[in-house]
């Protein structure tokens, strides 16, 4: 007589080889699973924390764009400044006005009245001498 064929999946066959009884082999199974749990809590553990990066680095690039704008500010600020003392020295010098040499030197500011500076000249024509 001729048994009939069936379909067990192998991790449910009847660990009949090496025990020699009818229990089911499901330790295998549960491992993967439990295995699959934990790295399943690990990638939404380290997605969460990808979000709360990119939050926190939105805030740092917003102060950085801020400091960014007052520095701008202050270079274009720094240069107003320096022209301004600029032209208080020279009405200064110009016009012996002590007022303004007094509140310069409060501000740290001192200068001397010296010739105006003169204006280069301009390059002489190179000269060739023809030796013949």
């Amino acid at each position: 007589m001729i048994k009939p064929l069936t379909m067990v999946a192998p991790a449910l066959m009847p660990d009949t080889e090496t025990t020699g009884s009818t229990r089911m082999d499901r330790k295998r199974p549960d491992r993967i699973g439990q295995l699959g749990a934990v790295l399943g809590a690990l990638a939404l553990a380290l997605s969460v924390a990808t979000v709360l990066q990119a939050s926190s680095n939105g805030d740092l690039q917003a102060a950085a764009v801020q400091g960014q704008a007052q520095v701008a500010k202050g270079r274009a600020l720094a240069s107003v400044d320096n022209e301004l003392v600029g032209l208080l020295a020279k009405a200064a010098a110009e016009n012996h006005d002590d007022s303004i040499r007094a509140l310069l030197a409060q501000n740290g500011v001192t200068f001397r009245a010296g010739p105006a500076p003169t204006t280069p000249l301009p390059p002489a024509a190179p000269t060739s001498s023809a030796t013949n």
